[in-house]
């Protein structure tokens, strides 16, 4: 991690009190609920294809894009990617819907990078070797925060259900 990461960090976990108000309470479902969550984005260089770095001289290299969560998120049963099972993530993948054919979230997210953001989007258990942390979220919207935020949207008949530890 860059200095310049760190710093941005610990100056957003500070503005926000350490975040522990903007805690989702009870487990959050692992596959397609909708969530607004908020973490201080960073971008994470990757292998891509066609051999994930295998061989370095012809795969590709791509950005993921990354929100370090001001707490852990508990998944509700837990996921196993890799077979290591995770009952909690403290980072989830960003994948912008609206940048999925276009092939890049760079454009898009690049402006955030160091900066506390709040994303929406349906989070998802990782599936395919593009997906590097255990829960991704396929995001609709991304904007600026000016505190950490935690609430499931829409889970299993659950609508616009606020979950806080305060």
């Amino acid at each position: 991690m860059s200095p310049r990461f760190i710093l941005a960090l610990a100056l957003a976990l500070s503005h926000v009190g350490l975040c522990s108000a903007a805690t989702c309470s009870v487990p959050v479902p692992r596959d397609g609920a909708t969530l607004e969550i908020s973490g201080v984005l960073h971008g994470v260089a990757e292998w891509g294809p066609p051999n994930f770095g295998e061989h370095p001289e012809t795969d590709s290299r791509w950005t993921a894009w990354i929100i370090d969560l001001p707490t852990p998120l508990t998944i509700a049963g837990g996921v196993t990617v890799r077979g290591k099972l995770w009952q909690t993530v403290s980072q989830i993948q960003i994948k912008m819907l609206a940048h999925v054919h276009e092939g890049s979230d760079n454009a898009l997210l690049s402006p955030y990078e160091g900066k506390l953001i709040i994303v929406t989007g349906k989070l998802f258990s990782a599936t395919v070797m593009s997906d590097v942390t255990p829960e991704e979220i396929d995001g609709e919207h991304v904007r600026l925060a000016d505190q950490a935020t935690c609430r499931v949207l829409d889970s299993a008949g659950l609508r616009d259900t606020v979950h806080y530890l305060r």
